[in-house]
C-alpha cells in the first residue's frame, strides 16, 4: 500500500450531454469507483481544449521551445 498517481492523455468525445461513452464521464465514473474500492483520491481533474508545445524532446535532452509570436510589422500586414 503506498501513493500513487494516474495520468491519462487521449483524444475523443468528451462533453456532449447524455453520451455514455464522453472521456470526462468515463473518468468521472472511475474516480467513483476508486473511492468505493477504498482509495482515497485527492485530486482528480479532465483538461481539454489547446495546448501549446513548449518542450522538445531528442535523444539526448529535453530543452524549451520559445514560442514564435509575429513581428509587429508581419502582425500589421495580415
Amino acid at each position: 500500500m503506498g501513493n500513487w498517481h494516474i495520468s491519462i492523455e487521449g483524444q475523443g468525445v468528451h462533453h456532449n450531454a447524455y453520451l455514455p461513452v464522453d472521456a470526462n464521464r468515463m473518468a468521472r465514473k472511475f474516480v467513483e469507483e476508486l473511492k468505493a474500492a477504498g482509495h482515497h483520491v485527492s485530486r482528480a481533474s479532465f483538461h481539454h481544449g489547446g495546448a501549446e508545445k513548449l518542450s522538445e524532446e531528442s535523444e539526448f535532452e529535453i530543452r524549451a521551445v520559445s514560442p514564435v509570436y509575429p513581428t509587429e510589422t508581419e502582425a500589421s500586414a495580415v
